[in-house]
């Protein structure tokens, strides 16, 4: 009964959570257009989608609609490739599908989605006294080096390795964003 109740709330408080009455034909173009790019298999939204590239559920807080007009025409211009890495590709969208897909971003930006994704929380040493040493700190039995600081030849390095996969054997579906 506990679980029915909870579910029966839910679903009132939607429209107010999600913003619904906020759906405009622009938006729902942008949609449209996230799909049709799938923008999905880099990005994601509330924490689902891939994770090769930055969530964008709260985009249109952090950056305008001017700053995300000049980036979605020509992406190259805001990063240099060799030294980021990021392979944002650029999509030819027109100034429609631009101003869509901003519009779709903005009211995904606004859905009450209650701090859901949370924000990683990235913890530095351990909660064991002496366990948190650096690796110039750790006496190693025989002189050698603890695994993290061995060196990793290119032929064993997963970044490499990864990277030689995504530029040479890599799917449509993968390399095409």
């Amino acid at each position: 009964m506990v679980f029915l109740g909870m579910t029966v709330d839910s679903h009132r408080q939607f429209p107010k959570l999600t913003n619904a009455q906020q759906i405009t034909p622009e938006v729902t173009r942008g949609k449209d257009v996230w799909h049709e790019y799938n923008c999905i298999n880099c990005h994601t939204l509330f924490g689902e989608g891939a994770y090769y590239a930055p969530d964008l559920t709260k985009i249109t807080q952090l950056r305008g609609a001017p700053y995300l007009t000049a980036f979605l025409k020509d992406p190259s211009k805001f990063y240099d490739e060799q030294r980021h890495r990021r392979l944002m590709p650029n999509l030819k969208l027109n100034d429609e599908e631009i101003a869509a897909l901003i519009a779709f971003m903005d009211w995904v930006s606004k859905v009450d989605n209650q701090g859901w994704p949370p924000r990683p929380i990235l913890v530095t040493g351990t909660s064991i006294p002496g366990m948190d040493l650096t690796v110039a700190q750790q006496n190693v039995a025989g002189g050698n080096q603890p695994p993290a600081a061995r060196p990793v030849s290119d032929k064993e390095d997963p970044i490499a390795l990864g990277e030689a996969l995504f530029r040479t054997t890599a799917t449509p579906v993968c390399s095409a964003c």
